[in-house]
């Protein structure tokens, strides 16, 4: 199968590898065939050799994703089925065309989500979930601070502490353009530039001087002091990462005492499949409120995963806010009004470009003319309902034969490319 591998280094040491066996599923597990996933800062962190991993994790980077079932180890799955289409959360490995992860962290996938929507879901909403209930045990009525406004996991922060029943949610950002977007688009009361003011000044004179009752902070070392001057009595301080350094320099311990703060550091990756478990059905019920749109999946950019080293550097360079994704061009179903193509980025007749796929955030569908697509279809597989298999589908009826049949292009993961040739 393909996967992205590479060792400790810069981003120039991914690389694309086709010699990778596909992953067997072991007990309680599933085989799903990944049809997007998303890098994390962890992501960044790991290939770079300073993430200690868990014992259970692969090799292969990225931890959240979202595919088809194809196959199961032994064991009950539950209501999973082979064919379903799901998102789930793993210890490693979703840089890959293939991956066997526990069945108990899989979500059926909503009808009205995309694949690169659903897949922005586990990593970020779950951590955003154990950050805010779990460990902070938020309270309706409260306010709260989150660090890195624009990032993934502050994004579905944002917007969950908002359903709880937040008195005054605020953030911190890079840029006056992302503060716009926490506030305008997330709903925050207010954001603040911390390279532009003292953002510990402006949460006190946004709340009178009070301070906030939660702070979550990925940022760590480098912003010590000012989470202690931004806190309100008896806040409640979560660590959820050291993007500003691990040591602290200089700083004044006593707030702590007489403001009676808590600070407790967590992370998601480390806890075992019971503890995650029960992060994944409190996520469950979020999913309505994805489908109604009430909680907004932010995409920043979605790319062909031959583009991983310019996603690393675009994280890398804190340009997106959001998520950003990645899909395999590998599916087309054929209905009535001719060749439906998902996720394709260009099909092709003869030399010229009858139709051209656009990076967009809803699953992009691009139609041809059944009289277009008579003709030969190469390196095809043809997969009826009836579970037909034709293989090596040169000068195939398309009309007689394809009605409702889903085709499964050869190599189109790897070239995102697929061709439709005309009879010469």
């Amino acid at each position: 199968m393909q996967h992205i591998k590479g060792g400790k280094g810069e981003r120039d040491a991914l690389f694309m590898n086709a010699e990778t066996p596909r992953p067997t599923p072991g007990e309680g597990q599933a085989l799903v065939r990944i049809k997007a996933f998303g890098i994390n800062r962890m992501d960044i962190i790991q290939r770079r050799g300073n993430y200690p991993l868990p014992p259970q994790a692969p090799k292969t980077l990225g931890v959240e994703f979202s595919g088809v079932v194809e196959a199961f180890g032994a064991g009950d799955h539950g209501v999973f089925r082979a064919g379903d289409e799901v998102l789930g959360l793993a210890y490693g490995g979703a840089y890959a065309e293939y991956i066997a992860v526990s069945s108990k962290m899989l979500i059926h996938k909503p009808h009205a989500l995309s694949w690169e929507q659903a897949a922005a879901v586990p990593e970020t909403w779950i951590t955003a979930t154990q950050a805010l209930h779990k460990v902070l045990g938020f309270a309706r009525g409260k306010s709260i601070l989150w660090h890195a406004g624009a990032s993934g996991v502050s994004i579905a922060g944002i917007q969950l502490s908002r359903l709880a029943g937040a008195s005054a949610v605020y953030a911190t950002a890079g840029t006056d353009d992302k503060c716009r977007f926490v506030t305008e688009t997330l709903g925050a009361d207010a954001a603040f530039n911390y390279k532009t003011g003292n953002w510990a000044d402006g949460v006190r004179d946004a709340t009178a001087g009070r301070g906030v009752d939660f702070i979550v902070d990925f940022v760590g070392g480098s912003y010590f002091q000012q989470n202690q001057d931004a806190a309100a009595r008896d806040c409640r301080i979560v660590l959820l990462g050291t993007l500003g350094g691990g040591k602290v320099p200089d700083a004044d311990i006593s707030q702590i005492l007489f403001k009676r703060i808590r600070i407790e550091g967590s992370t998601l990756r480390s806890r075992d499949e019971d503890y995650q478990g029960e992060l994944r059905d409190k996520l469950e019920t979020y999913l309505p409120d994805f489908e109604s749109g009430k909680l907004k999946i932010i995409l920043d950019k979605i790319l062909p995963w031959e583009d991983i080293q310019e996603a690393h550097k675009y994280m890398e360079d804190a340009k997106n806010s959001g998520k950003i994704w990645y899909f395999k061009a590998s599916e087309l179903t054929v209905g009535h009004a001719g060749i439906h193509l998902d996720l394709v980025l260009e099909i092709r007749a003869g030399h010229g470009v009858l139709a051209r796929g656009a990076h967009r955030i809803r699953e992009q569908r691009v139609v041809l003319d059944a009289d277009q697509a008579q003709g030969h279809l190469q390196v095809l597989e043809v997969v009826r309902h009836d579970r037909r298999r034709v293989r090596h589908g040169t000068g195939l009826d398309v009309r007689a034969l394809l009605q409702g049949a889903r085709l499964l292009v050869a190599g189109g993961a790897v070239t995102l490319s697929l061709r439709l040739l005309r009879e010469q």
